[in-house]
């Protein structure tokens, strides 16, 4: 958690997940984006590096890979930056309230 005045958030990240040795890849994960609290935005990132697991032999390998990345908002959470902005900006006590009466 962290409280920010930006306006995009860039999400760099350096995942490990596991795989099978002959069984099909498992899904990437997703990363959430929460704005005060409700979620904003959610996407995941490609790469990373990966636990090749061999069940037959009983042995793992681990595969490095990239870190990846991603950038949020989407226009839904610009829409929201910028709602909390104007409540926090001209709302009751914001900065700006007392120039707009």
């Amino acid at each position: 958690m962290f409280r920010t005045r930006a306006t995009v958030v860039e999400l760099d990240a350096l995942r490990t997940k596991m795989a099978y040795q002959g069984a099909p890849r498992r899904p990437d994960g997703v990363y959430d984006l929460l704005v005060d609290g409700r979620l904003a935005g959610r996407s995941g990132v490609t790469g990373g590096n990966v636990m090749m697991v061999d069940m037959a032999t009983r042995s793992a390998e681990p595969r490095p890979g990239p870190v990846g990345t991603q950038l949020h908002p989407d226009a839904a959470t610009h829409r929201r930056i910028g709602e909390r902005f104007a409540e926090l900006a001209f709302g009751a006590g914001g900065t700006f309230a007392a120039q707009r009466a």
